[in-house]
């Protein structure tokens, strides 16, 4: 069914100058009709009249105050621009600079709008005033008098009248018309290039507006079939003005909705519903038809104009955002840039354990350099991976580096990368550096204590520029990239011998995470050892009490590597049972050179009572220090009561076990290395 178009002039030789044309143009695809209000009162025009009409075409701003009370909410009203033929105004470009040219309509209002419309198309060299023959008295003599097709009043004293012809439909109006209308066709499009071709645009711009925006609308159209998503843009009263065809695909629709009311349509009931009741948003996740989940987002396409918004609406098949994900997952993972841990994984239940993951925690939704710490073997790069895993940046890369595997000049390229021909033996193309591969994601550096002076400086550049120069290169490259390091080492000590730079120190030391060491844990060390043996398919159960009892109260200085080295060496040497004999040589002679009791805690033989007093009395000998007044009056200060015979005799049963020493003097007690390790145990026990 074709749609309508009425025009509507004021006056009937305006309404006889565009009919023609509109029929001819538009007749087999819309129902044209016209009305002149100068001879058929406004009155006249009943709701019968122009209920019915899809388009109204007006050709002065008035008019629409006149007819608006006879038109239904949903009809588009289209302006009426004129344009003139192009040879015409060449014409008016070959009088010499400066000839006074009087405009000479009929009515005074299209002589204005006349005189803008030539100074537009680069009529320069004329000096142009519309004419208005009830008001106006001429100063001065003008050289020619420019009209229109018909007749109009010319002052006698101009000799000289150019006429420039009949005015014609403007291309811009045309497009307006076949765009609200969805009508463009192969046929109209060549139909409207032959009445076009010899008009004149503006800024002599002649068929390249057209031929343009017919490209750029299919331009358009293309792009947007191209894109993943289903995308509807609608208008404030959610009739649908363009849409591309996977819309169609995911809501199994057969027709054409344009300029249809999303609300009219039942496939769109639940969209429509989340649309109706929300500005904009983005990632909202509903349900449609078959239990489809889909993600949309709902934005202005223009932002300062609020009378008349535009909505472009993005739609997405969270099944096909799934198989996406998982897909470039499988790729990242094969290049080795994904981080595989989350903090689930972090075996513990150890409070300093537990406080170090909270923290870490915090730290993840903080988007700024971190800072880890820890012990060689603590589960740096664990906790490094997740922390990215539940930052902002999960969906991102995730590149790890060891600074200390590789030499200072290595290092350089492989974190900034390199233009071709950089340096002998460089790749063809050049390479990207770590940086730029780590966009929008985390580049892990671990051992950052290890890299010279000369690129901590650059490093320091990244931090505060978020810039990049390759290697060769003196293009400036912006990145993204949050910066996680972590190092055994010391920085503080470091930065005062010279070998680190104290404002990448500080630079660095926002956020820091500090791993505890294992033996600050051993009421860790059994979940560990379980969940090492079920990697190695090994029951938990079959591994001896003396074995767990010894494991627990070692040092483990290599900390959860080195349980966990020394837990696949035994279950893979043992016949399905573990027992002492299964420990590592190097475990059994160290714990014989620190003189640690294999088969049994060394204050094991002591009751409950008295262990808790000698673990007090130990960290008050390493803490304070001082001889026995001093320990007695610090007991007495934590509200333990002893008394001085009876501490007499727990000192000597810890010096007589190797756990304390007696100085001379008046020196005081200090503890041994047994001491400290034992004190070290049982404090974080």
């Amino acid at each position: 069914m074709k749609k309508k178009l009425a025009l509507v002039t004021i006056r009937s030789e305006i309404k006889n100058m565009y009919q023609t044309d509109l029929i001819n143009l538009f007749s087999d695809y819309l129902d044209i009709s016209s009305y002149c209000l100068e001879n058929q009162h406004k009155n006249s025009l009943t709701l019968e009249t122009l209920i019915d009409v899809d388009i109204i075409l007006i050709t002065n701003p008035n008019t629409f105050t006149l007819i608006k009370n006879y038109v239904k909410a949903d009809c588009k009203v289209i302006y009426l621009n004129y344009a003139f033929l192009k040879n015409k105004i060449d014409y008016l470009k070959t009088f010499p600079n400066n000839t006074n040219a009087l405009i000479c309509f009929n009515f005074y209002s299209v002589s204005h709008q006349t005189t803008s419309m030539l100074y537009e198309l680069g009529v320069k060299n004329l000096n142009l005033k519309a004419y208005n023959p009830e008001n106006d008295v001429l100063d001065k003599e003008y050289d020619i008098a420019i009209v229109g097709e018909n007749s109009a009043i010319v002052p006698e004293n101009i000799s000289q009248i150019v006429s420039l012809g009949r005015r014609k439909i403007s291309f811009s109006t045309l497009m307006d018309i076949t765009s609200n209308a969805a009508i463009l066709d192969d046929t109209l499009e060549n139909r409207i290039y032959s009445y076009c071709q010899d008009l004149m645009t503006p800024y002599s711009f002649m068929l390249d507006m057209y031929d343009n925006s017919v490209l750029t609308k299919s331009q358009f159209q293309t792009i947007m079939d191209c894109i993943d998503y289903a995308i509807i843009i609608i208008d404030n009263n959610f009739n649908i003005i363009n849409y591309n065809s996977n819309i169609l695909n995911m809501f199994n629709i057969n027709e054409n909705i344009l300029n249809i009311n999303m609300g009219t349509i039942s496939e769109f009931k639940n969209l429509y519903n989340v649309l109706y009741k929300n500005d904009e948003f983005k990632n909202k996740l509903i349900e449609i038809k078959n239990c489809k989940s889909i993600l949309i987002s709902k934005e202005k396409i223009n932002k300062t104009d609020h009378s008349n918004n535009i909505y472009i609406i993005l739609i997405k098949d969270v099944t096909e955002i799934m198989n996406l994900e998982n897909t470039l997952r499988k790729q990242l993972i094969k290049k080795g840039h994904i981080a595989k841990y989350t903090f689930d994984v972090i075996i513990g239940n150890s409070k300093v354990i537990h406080d170090c993951v909270n923290k870490a925690r915090i730290v993840s939704k903080i988007d700024k350099p971190t800072l880890i710490t820890g012990e060689s073997g603590t589960g740096k790069e664990l906790f490094a991976q997740s922390i990215h895993n539940e930052s902002s940046r999960r969906n991102f890369p995730f590149i790890a580096i060891n600074c200390a595997s590789l030499p200072s000049t290595l290092l350089e390229s492989e974190l900034f990368g390199y233009d071709e021909g950089a340096f002998t033996g460089a790749k063809k193309g050049g390479k990207l550096g770590y940086f730029e591969m780590a966009h929008k994601g985390t580049l892990f550096l671990d051992e950052i204590g290890d890299i010279n002076i000369e690129t901590q400086a650059k490093l320091l550049r990244v931090l505060e520029e978020k810039e990049i120069m390759r290697v060769g290169s003196e293009e400036i490259i912006s990145i993204d990239v949050r910066i996680i390091a972590a190092t055994n080492r010391d920085l503080r000590e470091l930065v005062k011998t010279g070998d680190f730079r104290l404002d990448l120190y500080y630079r660095l030391n926002t956020l820091i995470i500090n791993i505890p060491p294992l033996r600050r844990r051993p009421e860790d060390i059994p979940p560990l050892i379980k969940s090492f043996l079920e990697n190695e398919n090994f029951h938990y159960e079959n591994i001896d009490d003396e074995v767990m009892e010894f494991l627990t109260n070692f040092s483990w200085y290599g900390n959860v590597r080195e349980l966990k080295n020394c837990v696949e060496y035994m279950s893979s040497i043992s016949n399905g049972y573990i027992k002492m004999e299964h420990l590592p040589e190097y475990i059994i002679q160290e714990a014989e050179d620190k003189h640690i009791e294999i088969k049994k805690d060394i204050l094991s033989n002591i009751n409950i009572k008295d262990k808790n007093m000698l673990i007090a009395i130990m960290n008050i000998i390493f803490n304070v220090g001082g001889g026995r007044r001093k320990i007695l009056q610090e007991l007495h200060k934590r509200n333990i009561t002893i008394s001085e015979y009876k501490l007499r005799n727990l000192l000597n049963d810890l010096n007589k076990n190797n756990l304390i020493k007696f100085g001379k003097g008046s020196s005081g007690a200090f503890l041994t290395e047994m001491g400290m390790d034992v004190l070290q145990r049982k404090m974080y026990k």
